[in-house]
């Protein structure tokens, strides 16, 4: 859908919100008690001065600190990294989809695919797509498959449920999709949008 984050639905990156505030809160908690063990460890077997006990302190806990730091960032690169290399094999496969559906739903005024070659290239694209699609992608397309598996001559619907799936592959490539409406992505490669295809925008 056109307002979902990318590769995921609400629920999931509510779920996901809340891992990373549990995360925290958990990694809080656990400095806590590693300064508070080292404060009376120092203390119970040093029998040191305060002074020198706070500084000891301040030091473990800017080490342990230190080392939450980098733990979080190695973590939150390698994220990144799997999130580049998914992005990667994402790219060709929704490129070739796009030009594919462009062709098959528009294939009347260009003579482009028809329908016996998309059916052809749906077999072979379809495991792409399961390989390496987010779930919300995977889960829009089927969608899109059932409600236009029997297309009715004039019906403008299905171009325009595209439009919205186009959007979804975009978010799901980390575009924000800000500023684009009803239309916009349509407008680019459908001539006369304002007269043909407004009207009936549902």
């Amino acid at each position: 859908m056109i307002g979902s984050n990318v590769g995921d639905t609400p629920q999931l990156a509510r779920m996901r919100w809340w891992r990373v505030v549990l995360g925290a809160f958990i990694l809080v908690v656990v400095l806590g008690l590693a300064i508070a063990l080292t404060a009376w460890v120092v203390h119970e077997l040093t029998g040191l001065q305060k002074e020198v006990t706070a500084a000891l302190v301040t030091a473990s806990a800017t080490i342990l600190a230190a080392t939450a730091t980098v733990v979080l960032n190695r973590r939150s690169e390698r994220r990144r990294d799997l999130w580049l290399a998914l992005r990667d094999k994402k790219v060709p496969i929704y490129e070739e989809f796009t030009e594919k559906m462009m062709a098959l739903l528009f294939s009347t005024q260009t003579g482009g695919l028809k329908p016996e070659e998309a059916a052809t290239f749906f077999r072979t694209w379809t495991p792409k797509l399961i390989a390496w699609g987010s779930d919300n992608v995977v889960a829009e397309w089927s969608k899109y498959r059932r409600k236009h598996s029997t297309p009715t001559p004039g019906d403008l619907t299905p171009v325009f449920d595209f439009e919205d799936f186009l959007l979804v592959l975009r978010k799901d490539l980390g575009h924000p999709n800000q500023g684009l409406q009803r239309g916009s992505l349509l407008a680019l490669f459908v001539t006369d949008i304002d007269t043909v295809l407004a009207p009936s925008t549902p």
